[in-house]
């Protein structure tokens, strides 16, 4: 991924005074935060005002520095903080005193105007825009009453990017979280009511949704005390087991999950997919000359890699899409969220991912315990498959997975991409490049051991 330094801009209600620092020495300058990808949590944790909330889309400078504005209640409990004149803004890139990186000052007068006048219609999430939050929580109160309940405190944003938003949501007795996606992936709701019609205990239990704006109400999730909202790896072989199951059992509803919105990632639509991947990606302009011609050459093999995959004979099934231990909640069984990416392919994509997040977690990705995990997850799905299709040599087919499932995220990048406004691309700009260089070495090792 590209190189990112975030700060956070925290504004005034009136938005004329703007938060800022400096450390000894130092001419003053917007809070900085030291996580590569830091939640809203943390942003509103740096400048210390708990209301804080989003009042742009962050963007990147081409040094690398991240700019998250905020807008707050004029209050902050931050050490050392004083607010400063957005008047002082006027000289070049903040030469008057405050310590701005190039294009900063502009993009702080740009939030300022589109806030007080209307921001245009660019296809912006409408997250960013002002008066989304007092929607969703006059929606929250319309809602809340019909499952018996009542809210009993402000929304809290916990993570706001370009393809969807997520608030917990304080109420008597508890909470429940809110989300809401992007335009492109406005399914989801339909999605997760459709998993959770077939498995309800594999999916979230869904309160309320409203389908025109991509809401969805949902009740809490457990992770049994993990940290981070990240499932423990020990617990994967198991998901493993789950995953396996429900995709058997699905095979007979495959028409209704079409028609809830799954889409149809198949042989065909993964080889159409890798030809855009490979000919024409939005990451063209990060690539080298020799990675785009690689990039070309790594088509015919991964085509081919692809089809020997399926032609073993696995039936396409329910695939979660994206399923890390950071999308499955944990309290003695496992429950998968964030269906945004549900689709039918071959059922052993969604295992290899689960296997090397558990590797990760286990073990960094490397070394005897990471692969102990990937193994163990491997095993517990491939017995069950083994077990409903005994003709078919289940074992047999790890090596090929471990190309395709790379091949199909990168696949997923590219159309996550175009999902994006191209203002927002920066945030996973760089990742579909890593997967081709991988790709592109993985095809040199086998073609090392081929010869």
């Amino acid at each position: 991924m590209l190189a990112r330094h975030h700060q956070v801009a925290l504004l005034d209600p009136s938005l004329t005074r703007v938060l800022v620092v400096a450390d000894e020495g130092e001419r003053p300058h917007l809070v900085r935060i030291e996580p590569r990808w830091p939640d809203h949590r943390e942003l509103v944790a740096a400048v210390g005002d708990p209301s804080a909330f989003v009042a742009a889309a962050p963007w990147r400078e081409d040094g690398g520095t991240v700019t998250n504005v905020l807008v707050g209640d004029g209050t902050t409990t931050l050490t050392g903080a004083a607010w400063w004149p957005l008047a002082g803004l006027d000289g070049l890139d903040g030469l008057d005193g405050l310590d701005l990186v190039p294009g900063q000052a502009d993009g702080l007068r740009r939030v300022v105007r589109e806030r007080r006048d209307g921001a245009p219609d660019d296809g912006r999430a409408p997250w960013w825009l002002p008066g989304w939050r007092e929607q969703v929580v006059a929606w929250l109160d319309e809602v809340l009453p019909r499952s018996g309940h009542a809210r009993a405190g402000e929304p809290e944003a916990v993570k706001v990017w370009s393809l969807s938003a997520v608030l917990r949501v304080p109420v008597t007795g508890g909470e429940l979280w809110f989300k809401a996606t992007c335009e492109g992936f406005g399914t989801e709701p339909a999605l997760t009511l459709a998993v959770a019609g077939l498995a309800p205990r594999l999916a979230p239990r869904v309160l309320a949704v409203d389908p025109d704006r991509a809401w969805m109400l949902m009740e809490p999730l457990s992770w049994g005390g993990a940290e981070d909202d990240v499932t423990a790896p020990e617990h994967a072989p198991a998901v493993a087991r789950a995953l396996a199951r429900l995709q058997l059992d699905t095979l007979a509803h495959r028409g209704t999950l079409l028609r809830a919105g799954v889409t149809d990632r198949g042989l065909e639509a993964t080889v159409a997919g890798l030809a855009t991947v490979c000919r024409d990606s939005v990451e063209q302009h990060l690539m080298t000359d020799e990675q785009r011609a690689t990039a070309r050459d790594l088509e015919p093999w991964l085509v081919e890699q692809c089809r020997t995959l399926w032609a073993a004979g696995l039936p396409d099934a329910l695939n979660h899409g994206d399923l890390h231990l950071g999308n499955v909640a944990w309290d003695g069984r496992p429950v998968l969220y964030d269906w945004t990416d549900a689709c039918l392919t071959h059922p052993f994509l969604d295992a290899q991912h689960l296997a090397d997040s558990a590797a990760r977690e286990a073990g960094q990705g490397t070394g005897g315990a990471a692969e102990e995990a990937r193994a163990a997850v491997r095993e517990a799905h491939t017995e069950v498959w083994r077990a409903a299709y005994p003709s078919v040599d289940v074992d047999a087919l790890w090596p090929l997975v471990l190309v395709v499932e790379a091949a199909f995220q990168a696949v997923t990048f590219e159309q996550l991409y175009r999902a994006q406004p191209e203002a927002e691309r920066w945030e996973l700009a760089g990742v579909l490049v890593e997967i081709l260089d991988k790709l592109a070495a993985a095809r040199a090792a086998a073609a090392a051991t081929a010869g």
